[in-house]
């Protein structure tokens, strides 16, 4: 049976089943608010990730540019593996992986290891290495 007349349908209603449907409405426009908050969080990690994704197309063009031009050395261990434009600048612990630059290292924002995939308990700074004074 197909009823087009609203207010007879709201007569067939009893009161407990009225107050059931007004829950019910009432939860899904709950559940609605909550889905466009989602939304919008998801909206501004995808922008999020863009920029990032940005960021590193323009190292990784930078890096081809150097590789191409013969001033870098693709076999330089002490070069972040993020950007190869930088020296590693952080060592995980406890593995004592040293990986990323600063910049690379906030970018990747990792909890893992990215060679070994041990959780990653502590970031120490690397310190400068300074020049050997025997050598020439």
């Amino acid at each position: 049976m197909v009823v087009h007349d609203l207010s007879r349908v709201e007569s067939l209603l009893t009161p407990r089943s009225r107050l059931a449907l007004a829950r019910k409405i009432r939860d899904m426009a709950r559940q609605h608010s909550q889905l466009a908050i989602s939304f919008a969080t998801l909206a501004t990690d995808h922008a999020a990730l863009q920029d990032k994704h940005a960021c590193l197309f323009e190292r990784h063009s930078l890096l081809a540019h150097r590789v191409y031009a013969g001033e870098l050395c693709l076999d330089d261990d002490a070069l972040c593996i993020g950007c190869h434009t930088c020296e590693t600048a952080r060592t995980y612990w406890p593995c004592g992986h040293s990986v990323f630059c600063d910049a690379c290292d906030e970018l990747a924002d990792a909890h893992d290891c990215p060679l070994c995939r041990r959780p990653i308990l502590h970031r120490a700074k690397n310190l400068k290495k300074s020049p050997r004074p025997w050598t020439a």
